[in-house]
């Protein structure tokens, strides 16, 4: 069984068209060869033509954006971060160093800390800080515990 690509013109076999809901036959209408290869160009210069476009709007964005999540996550603004920030001297309130860990904007921010069952906010840490608090799930006799065990075999 074979069907014509209304892109190409060719008669190929079924297994060359992807499934469609839409069509009659079950099959798209272009081949995925040439699906492929019109989608992968247009993406290319899609991309090219509005890159610029996307990094001018992530940067506008990107304040009302990190607002908007401290506000809904912590019930606290930007700028109120932004003083704890300063008031902390730009690093972890546990450890005293700035935050390492990068994600694909770069380095992050420091973690807003706060306590689970009251959901108030403690402090600003660092990733590994903030990631060693919630393993031991705020406890601090487990982490008196890690202290004495680490202690022990120094």
């Amino acid at each position: 069984m074979s069907k014509t690509c209304s892109k190409c013109g060719k008669e190929l076999p079924y297994e060359c068209f992807c499934a469609s809901k839409r069509s009659k036959d079950g099959l798209q209408c272009w081949c995925k060869a040439c699906y492929k290869k019109h989608h992968l160009k247009y993406d290319k210069e899609h991309y090219k033509e509005h890159a610029g476009e996307k990094r001018e709007y992530r940067k506008q964005n990107t304040v009302s954006i990190r607002n908007s999540v401290l506000k809904w996550k912590y019930d606290i603004t930007l700028d109120q971060y932004d003083e704890m920030l300063a008031a902390q001297g730009g690093v972890c309130m546990i450890c005293g160093r700035p935050e390492t860990a990068k994600n694909q904007y770069g380095v992050k921010r420091l973690a807003v800390d706060h306590d689970h069952r009251t959901e108030k906010v403690r402090a600003l840490l660092c990733s590994s800080c903030n990631t060693v608090l919630g393993l031991v799930n705020d406890d601090v006799e487990m982490l008196l515990k890690l202290g004495l065990y680490l202690e022990k075999y120094r």
